[in-house]
């Protein structure tokens, strides 16, 4: 197989894969608890409310572990994330964006605009 091959987008029912070497897919509709994806070949169980465009783990990642997207990282996971499951500020840290957390816990990345 071709290197243009393997890193060109691949879709399956309900998600995206933009990289071979992507950590996450992203998901093409929205997603409901119960909803079920193919990732790799693999039945995965939705288990929470899934909006458009957001990123899901393509397997099991460790705390710590690179999440890629488009076969560039982009940040880190700050727990362990289980396969299928949202990919954003509440389980990872951006490498571009300081990420805060505010009073009440929630965490969010700050952007200014130029």
């Amino acid at each position: 197989m071709s290197d243009e091959a393997k890193s060109a987008p691949r879709r399956a029912a309900g998600v995206l894969l933009l990289d071979a070497a992507d950590t996450v897919v992203t998901a093409t509709m929205r997603l409901k608890p119960g909803d079920e994806v193919v990732i790799d070949g693999a039945k995965v169980a939705i288990a929470e409310d899934v909006p458009i465009g957001f990123k899901l783990a393509r397997r099991d990642l460790a705390s710590g572990e690179k999440i890629v997207k488009w076969g560039a990282p982009i940040g880190s996971a700050t727990a362990a994330i289980r396969a299928g499951t949202i990919v954003h500020v509440r389980n990872m840290t951006s490498d571009y964006l300081p990420t805060y957390t505010d009073e009440e816990g929630a965490r969010f990345t700050k952007r200014t605009i130029s």
